[in-house]
């Protein structure tokens, strides 16, 4: 049963940074592309005019690797994500990076949107 516990706690966390982290991105000019997101992945629409490619280039440029699309979404999603040993210090760093990259490639993002948004939904009572 502690276990049980254990691993729902966990999955909330999980829920929470996920959430935080499409608040990130949707600072950002990105757009969240699933109706119902997992807790595992932030799939994020990234603007035609910038395209997804380039957008995930740019965040491999900072040293990080996010998933990209498959298939017809290779060119309009990246997949962030904050599953396994991630916390509230990993989303800050991802919302900074997200910011950076979209900023790099032309989009209007105001300094410090990215981490405030994640932040706010971070640091939310549960």
């Amino acid at each position: 049963m502690v276990l049980a516990q254990g691993l729902e706690a966990r999955w909330r966390e999980k829920e929470r940074l996920n959430a935080a982290l499409l608040a990130a991105g949707e600072a950002c000019g990105l757009r969240r592309f699933a109706s119902r997101p997992s807790p595992a992945c932030a799939a994020l629409e990234v603007p035609a005019s910038v395209g997804a490619k380039r957008f995930a280039a740019a965040l491999k440029g900072m040293g990080l690797h996010v998933g990209g699309g498959q298939g017809d979404l290779a060119e309009r999603i990246v997949r962030p994500s904050l599953l396994g040993w991630a916390d509230g210090h990993d989303l800050a760093l991802l919302a900074g990076a997200l910011e950076a990259a979209s900023r790099a490639l032309g989009l209007p993002v105001e300094a410090g949107a990215a981490a405030g948004a994640a932040a706010r939904v971070w640091e939310a009572p549960a």
